[in-house]
């Protein structure tokens, strides 16, 4: 057996009995990961000279429990990618991070690491450990945070009122500065534009080096122009205006929107499916720093 795809439900141990007897694996896909009681580790190793990659789609154990299955394998992992769904915050922890991956996991190449919470679970403390990732060891990998910001929860529970936060990174991700954070907004209901603006967002906002913007929801110019006045490191800016974005309520902003233009260090900038030259107008008037081509997808259709 060279592909092991667990589809459901799987405890650490059992997946251990599994790995025992499957030398020649290459890859490994988990559905749900998680562990009932304290595992009871044997002395036999788990060589698996070919693994290559391991995804994890939910994964629910105690970091230090996970490090004991990263270091009982005796492999060359290149690719790892789990996602945590739950309140445990020690998967925040850089220093962690760094011990694991430089003393065991020295080969990994691709790394994607998505951890959810719902609002307002996470602390200031926590959002400052994101500034932590931003160190040369990330850097050098090309590993970057992204923040994203869905009142929708993937459209499922439209009438949810609290944003879900996903904190996930992305590999060579082009658009993003080197030692910042990338924030996406997408799937929020014009109902919900006030939660953008509450105490808890601008808190997220203030407490990360957020150099990236990426707007994939509709969303009227004042609420932006007020995201921007926090955005203080804001240096990239990507916007699709294909779902009646950029709702051009200007008239009561336009002292904001000059000296917003004075005070952003904007230097790239990508809109898709421009409908309207007011639209382009609009943006450019907050980039007079532009130093590379904007990037503009027409929408001829009407």
């Amino acid at each position: 057996i060279k592909y092991l795809f667990i589809n459901h439900y799987c405890t650490l141990d059992n997946l251990f009995d599994i790995l025992l007897y499957t030398p020649q694996l290459c890859r490994v896909n988990v559905k749900y990961l998680c562990q009932l009681h304290d595992i009871i580790l044997n002395e036999i190793p788990i060589i698996l000279s070919n693994l290559a990659h391991i995804t994890i789609e939910e994964l629910d154990l105690p970091f230090d429990v996970f490090e004991i299955f990263i270091k009982k394998m005796t492999s060359k992992l290149q690719v790892l990618s789990i996602g945590i769904i739950s309140m445990n915050f020690t998967y925040l922890d850089v220093n962690q991070w760094e011990q694991l991956i430089s003393q065991h996991i020295p080969y990994l190449s691709k790394f994607h690491f998505e951890h959810y919470e719902k609002m307002p679970s996470l602390s200031n403390d926590h959002h400052n450990l994101l500034k932590q990732f931003t160190t040369f060891f990330w850097i050098k990998q090309q590993w970057f945070f992204e923040i994203h910001i869905d009142t929708q929860l993937n459209g499922v529970l439209k009438k949810l009122s609290i944003p879900f936060i996903h904190i996930g990174h992305v590999l060579n991700s082009s658009i993003l500065s080197s030692q910042g954070i990338q924030l996406v907004i997408s799937s929020v209901d014009e109902r919900d534009h006030d939660i953008l603006l509450n105490d808890y967002i601008k808190s997220i906002i203030i407490s990360t080096n957020i150099t990236c913007l990426t707007i994939n929801s509709s969303m009227i110019s004042c609420v932006l122009i007020e995201l921007l006045e926090i955005l203080h490191n804001l240096d990239s800016l990507t916007i699709s205006y294909s779902s009646r974005l950029l709702k051009l309520h200007g008239c009561s902003q336009q002292s904001k929107h000059h000296n917003l233009s004075t005070t952003m260090n904007i230097t790239k900038v990508n809109m898709c499916y421009v409908t309207k030259i007011e639209q382009v107008d609009f943006i450019l008037k907050f980039c007079p720093h532009i130093q590379y081509s904007v990037q503009m997808i027409l929408n001829y259709h009407h």
